[in-house]
């Protein structure tokens, strides 16, 4: 018998199950979203303003592609604040607009190149992990103080 084996038999797992529901009211939040122009940014975006009237932060850096999603959004869209910004530019003075937040959702991120992992370019994984991983942490850390002060963030 291989040591896996071994270990996978007599290794207790946890029995308890995750919580069936998480209670948490979006009703009239105000929430900021990266990565809002692209597909499941901008079916967050809708979910969020449609569902729950929820004041919505949008950062992209496609300017048509926020002209059509506030155009998506008819009546609503003056719940809608599109935010021109790279969150790899580590530039984040046009988030200054932002004053409360209720939540932040971390969206924006780039796919990896489609090759083996022996092939990829350094400078491909630089990139990929700058957009997907640094840029997410710094964007959360600019972002605290606003989100610490909603009491709910």
């Amino acid at each position: 018998m291989h040591a896996w084996t071994i270990l996978w038999n007599t290794t207790s797992f946890p029995t308890h199950s995750p919580p069936k529901t998480m209670k948490y009211d979006l009703k009239n939040k105000t929430i900021i979203i990266s990565g809002a122009t692209g597909g499941i940014g901008s079916a967050i975006v809708c979910l969020l303003i449609n569902k729950y009237e929820c004041k919505v932060f949008g950062i992209g850096r496609n300017q048509k592609k926020f002209d059509d999603l506030a155009l998506s959004l008819g009546e609503k869209s003056s719940l809608f604040t599109p935010i021109i910004m790279d969150v790899t530019s580590y530039d984040y003075s046009a988030l200054s607009i932002i004053d409360k937040a209720d939540m932040l959702i971390n969206n924006a991120g780039v796919l990896p190149p489609f090759s083996p992992t022996i092939d990829a370019e350094k400078e491909e994984v630089e990139r990929v992990m700058d957009c997907n991983f640094f840029a997410q942490v710094s964007l959360t850390r600019r972002l605290l103080p606003v989100l610490k002060n909603s009491k709910c963030g």
